[in-house]
C-alpha cells in the first residue's frame, strides 16, 4: 500500500469519525432540549414530539446543515472577491482557481455546471481530485491542496507593478519588469494616441499582451495600418480573460482563447458584480434582439371611415358649403342673364 493510499484511507477514517461524533452530539443536544422543554409548550409542538420522537433531532440536523451550507457559500464568495484576476479552471463540473504556485485549488462556484445543482455541504465534494497529473486533497473549507507539492523557484510578476507600472513596496519579492506593464489608457482612448502626462508609468508600447482586441479585426474590417489594438482571433461567445481585464496584461497574448476586453467578467459569468461600485471595469449587458414582426390591428375590423364623428361633421360642412356655392352661382347666372337682356 503506497503512502498516498494510506493517507487517503486515513482521511476517510477521520471523516467517518467526525460524522459519528457529529451525530452523537446532535442526539445528545436534542435529548437535553426535550428534557428541559416546558410543560406549557404549545399543543402543536407537543403533538409533533409525541407522534414523532425524532422530530427534535431532525430539526437540529437541518439547522446544522443550514449552518454548514452558509459557511461553505461564505467561503466561496470570499474566493470570488479575492481572486477576480485569475481565470477559472473547470474540474469535475466545478470551477476553481489555481493559487500558491499551483499548490492550492480554491473553489469559486456554488453549483455544478452540467446540472445547475446547488452545493449543499462539503459532502457533495469529492475527497480527492486530479489536475495536471497532481493529486489534490479536500480541506474543511472546500478548497483542495496538492499532495506532495513541488514549488518552482521561478519568481512571479508583481501584480501592482503590472497594473500601474509602480510598486510602493521597496522590499517586494516579485519581479518588476518594464516590458510587463499594462498599456496606458490615454493611448487607448485618445484619438491621437498621445499621452500628455509627464510622469506616466504605464506602458506606451502596444503589444499582443497589453492591447485590447480589435473589434474591427473580428469582423474582418480593420483597414488601419497603425492600429494599436491587437489583431487577435476570438470566438464571439468567448469569456472575458480575467488576467487581461483586471491586470491589463495576459502572458498568453494571441494564444489566449479568452476575449481581451476591459469588461467585468463577473457580470458575464455570475450575472452580478461582487465588487459593486468599486469595480473600474465596464459593465455591459447583452440585449437580445427582438424578432417580433408587426401585424395588423384586429380591432379595426369592424370600424369604417363613416363611423368617425369628425368625418361626419366635415361631410355636413362640405354639403352646406356646396349648397351655398350653388346658390351663389345661380345668382351670378341670373345677373348675367339680366345684363344680356338689358
Amino acid at each position: 500500500m503506497s503512502e498516498s493510499e494510506k493517507l487517503e484511507e486515513r482521511l476517510r477514517l477521520l471523516e467517518n469519525d467526525l460524522r459519528l461524533q457529529k451525530s452523537r452530539l446532535v442526539e445528545k443536544l436534542a435529548r437535553k432540549h426535550v428534557q428541559k422543554a416546558p410543560k406549557t409548550a404549545p399543543k402543536r409542538t407537543a403533538n409533533a414530539l409525541k407522534h414523532d420522537p425524532d422530530f427534535a433531532i431532525k430539526v437540529r440536523a437541518l439547522t446544522q446543515a443550514a449552518k454548514l451550507k452558509k459557511r461553505l457559500y461564505k467561503h466561496i464568495y470570499a474566493n470570488q472577491v479575492k481572486f477576480p484576476y485569475k481565470n477559472r479552471i473547470r474540474i469535475n463540473n466545478l470551477e476553481f482557481v489555481s493559487t500558491n504556485k499551483g499548490a492550492t485549488l480554491a473553489l469559486v462556484s456554488s453549483k455544478f455546471l452540467d446540472s445547475n445543482k446547488q452545493l449543499t455541504s462539503l459532502d457533495d465534494l469529492k475527497t480527492t481530485l486530479t489536475y495536471n497529473g497532481h493529486r489534490y486533497i479536500k480541506t474543511l473549507d472546500g478548497d483542495y491542496i496538492m499532495q506532495n507539492p513541488q514549488y518552482s523557484d521561478e519568481k512571479q510578476f508583481c501584480l501592482y507593478y503590472t497594473r500601474s507600472g509602480t510598486c510602493s513596496n521597496k522590499n517586494c519579492p516579485f519581479v518588476h519588469s518594464p516590458t510587463h506593464v499594462a498599456l496606458c489608457p490615454n493611448v487607448i482612448q485618445n484619438k491621437d494616441r498621445i499621452c500628455k502626462k509627464p510622469n506616466c508609468q504605464f506602458s506606451h508600447t502596444p503589444s499582443q499582451y497589453n492591447a485590447p482586441s480589435c473589434k474591427f479585426f473580428q469582423s474582418r474590417n480593420c483597414t488601419n495600418e497603425n492600429c494599436v489594438f491587437s489583431h487577435k482571433s476570438e470566438n464571439k461567445d468567448a469569456r472575458i480573460c480575467r488576467e487581461f481585464a483586471v491586470n491589463g496584461y495576459c502572458d498568453k497574448g494571441r494564444a489566449c482563447e479568452l476575449a481581451h476586453y476591459f469588461e467585468c467578467p463577473d457580470l458575464q459569468e455570475l450575472g452580478f458584480c461582487p465588487r459593486g461600485s468599486s469595480c473600474k471595469l465596464a459593465h455591459k449587458t447583452k440585449v437580445q434582439p427582438m424578432n417580433h414582426k408587426a401585424i395588423r390591428n384586429i380591432d379595426n375590423d369592424n370600424v369604417t371611415q363613416k363611423d368617425h364623428p369628425l368625418l361626419a361633421a366635415i361631410q355636413e360642412s362640405s354639403s352646406e358649403e356646396s349648397d351655398i356655392e350653388q346658390t351663389q352661382t345661380s345668382d351670378l347666372d341670373m345677373n348675367h342673364d339680366y345684363v344680356q337682356i338689358a
